[in-house]
């Protein structure tokens, strides 16, 4: 779609950054308040680089891109895993800039992806 989403909404999934983090798994009963962890607990890597998944979603329809890949296969892959990004629903990935921290997961990456749907998106600084 080219043009502006007027309606819907978008999630933003950090799957690498530079912190590590536990996100604690709360039932609605808890109305938001934190809890402390249990075996549910949704454990992430942390690295220097950037990668998020972005789930457009409008009139019922969701799209969902990866903005950059982190810097190392291995916590890209954890992220993407634990966070329940899925990998058949992934439409397209796009690197903001050619620097190593943004697109070294890429390669971990690409061959997970159904490549009918793969649009790769580059413009290097």
């Amino acid at each position: 779609m080219i043009g502006q989403i007027e309606s819907g909404k978008i999630k933003i999934k950090i799957l690498a950054n530079n912190a590590t983090s536990i996100t604690l798994q709360t039932d609605k009963k808890f109305q938001g308040k934190v809890i402390q962890p249990q075996f549910d607990a949704v454990n992430t890597v942390g690295e220097h680089g950037l990668g998020m998944s972005i789930t457009i979603s409008d009139n019922g329809k969701s799209h969902i891109f990866l903005f950059d890949t982190g810097s190392i296969k291995q916590s890209i892959i954890g992220n993407i895993e634990a966070l329940n990004v899925k990998y058949d629903e992934i439409e397209k990935i796009v690197l903001s800039h050619g620097h190593v921290d943004h697109f070294g997961g890429l390669a971990a990456i690409f061959p997970k992806l159904k490549i009918e749907n793969f649009l790769f998106v580059l413009k290097f600084i």
